[in-house]
């Protein structure tokens, strides 16, 4: 439980809990691994029980837990609360990430809660939402919030690659300058497209039968 201010600068806050945090914690992971980090501090904040929370990690990722890139922290505390953002130092984090549970009502008290700082976070500020409209709502609050819309297919593509860290690459490769530059833009399939694999739609791409 958070009783006493946790001194932490240039860490990660991640508030919240849902079934997503090892996905989460294994993209951090990569990109620390990229950028060549060691120990980053990552503190979890979450009103589930700080034991209960360490053994669901441990149970889902051990490897993540003992991993020397990343410092992990959890701490039994109410996300919605400024008190307790202020007790892990919320305003000198480097990134504080909000994770969506079953609607987007927590969300925007989390959103409220980090608004209502003394001083705002430096660092970026993601709150995850189900609902786009609710982006508007948190860019309400703060202009420097960014609602990351997990209905997006884009967004469900890219965090999807960060599994595969090959397809990943091949993606990056694809989307990095060119001398023969490329566009690469994501919409929803044709109806006639929806049932189809890669390869049979690939085909009927080729024979110019889809628009």
């Amino acid at each position: 439980t958070l009783k006493s201010r946790e001194v932490h600068v240039g860490h990660t806050v991640i508030l919240g809990w849902s079934e997503k945090m090892p996905v989460l914690l294994q993209q951090l992971q990569r990109r620390f691994e990229n950028e060549r980090r060691r120990n980053h501090k990552i503190v979890i904040v979450s009103p589930l029980d700080r034991l209960e929370v360490e053994q669901r990690l441990q149970n889902w990722s051990s490897n993540v837990m003992a991993s020397k890139t990343m410092n992990i922290t959890c701490f039994q505390g109410d996300p919605f609360e400024t008190f307790d953002l202020e007790r892990v130092n919320t305003s000198y984090a480097e990134s504080v990430i909000a994770l969506a549970a079953d609607d987007d009502r927590g969300i925007v008290r989390i959103g409220v809660a980090i608004s209502a700082l003394a001083l705002k976070p430096q660092g970026s500020v993601m709150l995850e939402v189900r609902d786009r409209r609710t982006v508007q709502v948190l860019r309400a609050l703060s202009p420097s919030f960014n609602g990351l819309d997990v209905q997006l297919r884009s967004h469900q593509l890219l965090a999807s690659l960060t599994l595969q860290p090959l397809i990943g690459e091949c993606l990056l490769s694809i989307m990095a300058p060119h001398e023969d530059p490329m566009d690469l833009f994501f919409c929803e399939p044709p109806a006639n497209c929806k049932a189809l694999t890669f390869g049979n739609a690939r085909e009927l791409l080729l024979q110019r039968k889809l628009p």
